[in-house]
């Protein structure tokens, strides 16, 4: 879908509903938009990105991601991770290590105040 990109005084941000998991947690779907007509989309399940449209040189708008059309498709890839932001060890690392064979990857230690 290609159109032209217009100038926008402001960034807007918008949130929707974007569907039901299989069992029944409800998806919101986010969108930031910037003053240069840049957009972001992205979905409370896993953070994936669903959606970027950038300007090409010429300023025709066109969403450069590869994904799905729906909420459905992303629970039915055979790659769960399929364009998330958020992978299976999100907030699982403990004593800042993550055993990874054959490695151990070590992280900075985070300290909340």
């Amino acid at each position: 879908m290609n159109q032209q990109a217009t100038s926008r005084s402001a960034a807007t941000n918008e949130k929707t509903a974007w569907g039901t998991t299989g069992d029944g947690r409800a998806v919101e779907h986010y969108t930031m938009r910037n003053a240069a007509g840049i957009t972001v989309s992205f979905m409370s399940y896993g953070g994936i990105i669903t959606r970027i449209e950038a300007p090409d040189r010429y300023g025709n708008l066109a969403d450069i991601t590869l994904g799905f059309p729906s909420l459905a498709g992303y629970e039915k890839a055979r790659a769960p991770y399929f364009g998330a932001l958020i992978g299976r060890y999100a907030n699982r690392i403990g004593g800042a290590r993550l055993d990874a064979p054959p490695r151990r990857v070590r992280a900075c230690v985070t300290l909340s105040a």
